[in-house]
């Protein structure tokens, strides 16, 4: 019986740790799906009012960078056309991670 158990929990391992940091990935996706991020919610820690994103004078947010932002614009037609926050997340956009680092967050 520990037999088993131990051959069944190395095949688990085996299975269940790719090459890619998987943890890393599912931290940012739930991240960006509560909408909680450094750069968009500092301003609770230093208690600081909210920023605006200069460009667009709108409320820096994660809704505001993957779906209205107009200064990114250019660089999001790139990876997806889905303009509504609700639908984003239906289906997860697996270039959204490049997506966020060439806009540099």
């Amino acid at each position: 019986m520990i037999g088993k158990h131990f051959v069944s929990r190395k095949v688990f391992i085996c299975i269940c740790a790719p090459k890619t940091n998987i943890f890393k990935i599912d931290f940012i996706d739930n991240r960006l799906r509560i909408g909680h991020s450094y750069p968009t919610h500092s301003y609770l820690l230093h208690k600081d009012p909210q920023p605006l994103h200069i460009p667009c004078h709108s409320p820096f947010s994660i809704e505001h960078i993957l779906t209205e932002c107009i200064d990114f614009q250019p660089i999001r037609v790139n990876y997806y056309s889905t303009s509504n926050i609700s639908n984003f997340f239906y289906k997860v956009h697996p270039s959204i991670l490049q997506y966020m680092k060439d806009i540099c967050l």
